[in-house]
């Protein structure tokens, strides 16, 4: 028994969707491990130049990726805090394994029959990487996005970024509205009054005649009567 043509495009198409969810959430994970946003259009351009440049998928590389091993050094350190570089890199290689797997297995004792080099080539519409964020965007792949306060869309990688983090560096460009929403996290997700020596510290890394400057204008926002000061002995 034989492919149809037909059946081997489509199986051809399977493949080559798989291995560009891969390439996205590679590219989103590379960044979050830099503790960096994937701002949304930056991010398309960045997905379209890569999977260009990357040309269609081989089955045969896919296959030696599966059946390398990972280094032993990858193994956790008892006691080494979880956002420091090194366990970065290992959750970065550790879970992208694990997608690896998970999408790939099937095909894993496939013949690979790869097409001539000079057919690798894609031409790919912006609306391909819509496509690609609404379907990583259901949950499956630890891929998640958010809004900011200027109206901008981000995607990070759940396993190296929280939300809570996340939403943290999409205001990073606006000290004020940083500061607001620190403030009500805290208050409804603990709830605790926030110190105002925190601001100082990453990722924030604001001066005191900042803070206060954000405070007095607290203090005058209509918009932010929700907020109270509160002074310690």
């Amino acid at each position: 028994m034989t492919n149809t043509p037909e059946k081997s495009n489509g199986q051809e198409e399977i493949l080559q969707r798989k291995a560009d969810i891969l390439l996205f959430v590679d590219i989103v994970s590379e960044h979050s491990r830099k503790v960096e946003l994937a701002e949304r259009e930056a991010l398309r351009e960045e997905f379209l130049e890569r999977a260009k440049k990357a040309g269609k998928v081989k089955l045969s590389k896919i296959q030696e990726d599966l059946k390398e091993e990972l280094p032993e050094d990858m193994a956790p350190v008892p006691g080494e805090a979880d956002d420091s570089p090194r366990q970065k890199e290992r959750i970065q290689k550790v879970t992208r394994r694990m997608l690896l797997t998970r999408l790939f297995t099937e095909h894993s004792d496939a013949k690979a029959e790869e097409r001539a080099a000079e057919e690798e080539s894609r031409e790919l519409e912006p609306a391909y990487f819509d496509e690609m964020a609404e379907e990583l965007l259901k949950g499956k792949y630890s891929v998640q996005a958010l809004t900011s306060w200027d109206g901008k869309t981000y995607f990070h990688f759940l396993p190296l970024m929280s939300a809570s983090y996340a939403k943290l560096l999409s205001a990073k460009n606006n000290p004020y509205q940083l500061v607001l929403d620190t403030i009500r996290d805290n208050s409804r997700i603990y709830p605790r009054p926030i110190g105002v020596y925190t601001f100082e510290n990453p990722p924030f890394n604001l001066k005191m005649d900042e803070i206060k400057a954000i405070l007095d204008k607290i203090a005058e926002d209509e918009n932010a009567k929700d907020i109270r000061v509160s002074i310690t002995s």
